[in-house]
């Protein structure tokens, strides 16, 4: 309560509510009245003035003091005489600021000589003992009935505590407000993204990087709760724990996707939530530092996802294949909505591969032109980026409307300075910025398209070439009486036809028959070539000696001195004698021949051990003898068989041996297929190499 409206309510309790025709207050003519009486009643204003709880002065018309209460004299240093306009005591006045007070402008002089009321001055009061205090003060002029001037009164408190304290906040508050300048400064001047949230974890103070890296203003943030803004059940229970245990936590690389902003992708951090606490130790609020590490991370992701690709180009010819996991892959690796490779044909676009983009757009033809981005990029040998295709002028933004493209990157494929297509990355929802990364990795990924575009033709080619040179070498298996003959080729990959498996089979003489079953270390032309070398000496020397050892021992020498380093063959050479009903049989590092008798409900491995592959070292070959009897069965095959895999396992010869007893009843050329279609089927139809399988069955008597 002021102290002018505090004489009012006391004075009022005593004279009730009188109020004059003219305005005044009733306290203010219930006053004046008691000035006029003798000094026997005016005994009745001092027992007043002592019960208000402020300080009172009162003067007569003339400014001469002729009332006080007791706190008003302590106020004033124990004595309050003198006149209105100035004090007759051992104090002096001033204003807050230490300057002398005007007795002119005190509250009794404005009362008596301008008829104004005063509120809420503060007068500083020096005493001559030494100290000082602040009082507030009111004044008022008292008058009569008639409006005549009878005196002034004056009411003080004492506000220095009261100023002090405010003082004291106000130091505090300006304190804080540099102190807040000074965090401010130092949030700002970091690559950081800091935060500061309240215990209900609503926002306080962020700096510009948080506000940006948020994608919302600060004003957006500031008031507002970490989890309306970005929902997160996980993150919000960290941060929980964190308020309710003080104890702070770091993690390093920690994934955060923005719900409300879908096409930024996932992105990663190392971030520190540290609790802020006051003197008790309670918690008053939590402060959040980020760091983005998400180029950090997306490098990382990207070489591997490259190496993942290179990897595909390089394990395999299926130019399809390798296109459709490019595409497949680079999608997830770039991190935008859609990707697609366009080759040019005849001079106009053709659209040969896409992921994301509506599936009736492959194979959908443009003018070379038309599509100005991939035009660009060819024209100018370079990668070409739209951030907002809608705002491009180079565009056409019919064409983007219509396949709601929004930010686009290209990137040439170039062979020997010649463009052949494009491969292009799409933003579909918002236009998104492409990161240098993602474009480094794009250049990348393009030059090795291109490289596998290349090697795709030359490869063609040499498929063309190599699958004439194996049509032309193929010898028909013959029909000889008395013997039953099966025989299976699968390569490892079916565009190409040719690999290094070979088989033969052939008459000697009356009576004796050869086969012969290999595989040369390489694929192609080459390996294709080779295959014909072997076959053709080994139907040579068979004729001059149908030992099998000494036809691979005499094979094997010229093959030492022309095979290239590295280059070996292996092989199973047979000579089956009909007339004697026995098998001569050597082997050069070749999977061991399986041999089934009739009668017997398994069959057996057979062949010399240790002997080594043709084209590595001199050496002598080893030699069984084999009967031969009716109804029995043979069983020649490459390592493509038993090597075929099921993520780690093989097929393995144990499980060939086991597939070939459990069908030695079929015919021998049911046997051999079923042989392969088992191998098949145990792998999911992936052959990782070429295989060949011969089988021969003695015929039965009938």
């Amino acid at each position: 309560m002021t102290v002018d409206l505090l004489l009012e309510s006391n004075v009022q309790e005593r004279a009730g509510d009188d109020s004059s025709p003219g305005g005044e207050s009733s306290a203010s003519v219930w006053f004046a009245r008691l000035l006029k009486q003798q000094d026997g009643t005016r005994g009745i204003l001092q027992a007043l003035v002592d019960t208000i709880p402020a300080g009172i002065i009162v003067s007569d018309a003339g400014g001469n003091i002729v009332l006080t209460n007791e706190i008003a004299r302590h106020l004033l240093g124990g004595a309050a005489t003198g006149t209105a306009y100035g004090p007759k005591g051992s104090y002096t006045l001033h204003r807050p600021d230490g300057s002398a007070f005007p007795a002119e402008e005190l509250p009794l002089p404005m009362a008596i000589d301008r008829g104004r009321s005063t509120r809420d001055v503060e007068i500083l009061v020096r005493y001559e003992r030494g100290g000082s205090r602040v009082i507030s003060a009111a004044g008022r002029p008292v008058r009569d009935t008639e409006g005549r001037l009878l005196g002034a009164m004056a009411v003080m408190e004492d506000v220095t505590d009261r100023r002090r304290v405010a003082e004291e906040r106000e130091r505090l508050l300006e304190a804080l407000r540099r102190e807040r300048d000074t965090i401010e400064v130092l949030m700002e001047n970091t690559e950081a993204h800091l935060a500061y949230l309240d215990a209900n974890l609503d926002f306080v103070m962020v700096n510009s990087t948080y506000a940006v890296g948020s994608g919302h203003t600060k004003e957006e943030l500031i008031g507002r709760n970490h989890f309306e803004l970005f929902p997160n059940p996980q993150n919000q229970a960290i941060f929980e724990k964190v308020r309710d245990t003080g104890d702070a936590v770091r993690f390093e690389e920690k994934p955060f996707e923005f719900v409300d902003q879908p096409w930024r992708r996932v992105t990663y951090w190392d971030w520190t939530l540290a609790p802020v606490k006051d003197e008790s130790g309670r918690v008053r609020g939590v402060v959040l530092s980020l760091v983005d590490v998400t180029r950090k991370v997306r490098l990382r992701q990207l070489s591997e996802s490259l190496n993942s690709i290179n990897f595909t180009l390089s394990s395999t010819m299926d130019f399809e294949e390798i296109m459709r996991r490019v595409t497949r892959e680079s999608i997830k690796a770039v991190g935008c909505e859609s990707d697609a490779i366009f080759l040019l044909q005849d001079g106009r676009w053709v659209v040969r591969y896409a992921e994301g983009l509506p599936q009736g757009l492959v194979g959908q033809e443009f003018g070379y032109e038309e599509i100005a981005l991939p035009y660009m990029a060819i024209s100018q040998k370079k990668t070409m980026i739209s951030q907002d295709v809608m705002k491009d002028e180079r565009l056409n933004r019919a064409l983007a409307e219509r396949f709601k493209v929004r930010s686009a990157l290209t990137a040439p494929l170039m062979l020997k300075e010649e463009g052949i297509g494009v491969i292009n990355f799409y933003y579909h929802q918002e236009p998104v910025p492409f990161e240098d990364y993602q474009v480094d990795f794009a250049e990348k990924l393009a030059a090795s398209v291109s490289l596998a575009i290349q090697n795709a033709q030359l490869f063609e080619g040499q498929r063309r070439i190599a699958e004439t040179l194996q049509e032309s070498l193929v010898h028909p298996v013959p029909k000889i009486e008395g013997l039953e003959i099966g025989v299976a080729y699968r390569s490892a990959v079916e565009a190409e036809k040719v690999g290094g498996d070979f088989y033969d089979v052939f008459e000697l003489d009356e009576g004796l028959v050869g086969v012969l079953i290999g595989d040369v270390a390489g694929k192609g032309v080459e390996a294709a070539g080779l295959t014909e070398t072997v076959r053709s000496a080994v139907r040579t020397l068979a004729i001059m000696n149908a030992s099998p050892a000494f036809v691979l021992e005499r094979v094997n020498r010229p093959l030492l001195r022309e095979m290239a380093p590295g280059q070996f063959v292996t092989a199973a050479f047979a000579v089956i004698d009909l007339r004697v009903k026995e098998i001569l049989l050597s082997n050069a590092g070749h999977p061991p021949a399986i041999v089934c008798v009739k009668g017997e409900k398994t069959c057996s491995g057979i062949g010399p051990a240790g002997d080594l592959p043709l084209g590595l070292f001199e050496g002598a070959y080893g030699e069984s003898r084999l009967r031969f009897e009716e109804g029995a069965s043979i069983i020649l095959f490459t390592d493509g068989l038993s090597e075929v895999r099921r993520g780690q396992e093989f097929f393995g010869e144990d499980r060939v041996l086991e597939v070939v007893s459990s069908q030695k009843t079929e015919g021998i050329q049911e046997l051999v297929d079923g042989l392969v279609k088992s191998a098949g089927e145990f792998s999911g139809e992936r052959f990782t190499d070429d295989l060949a399988v011969v089988g021969l069955r003695l015929a039965s008597r009938k």
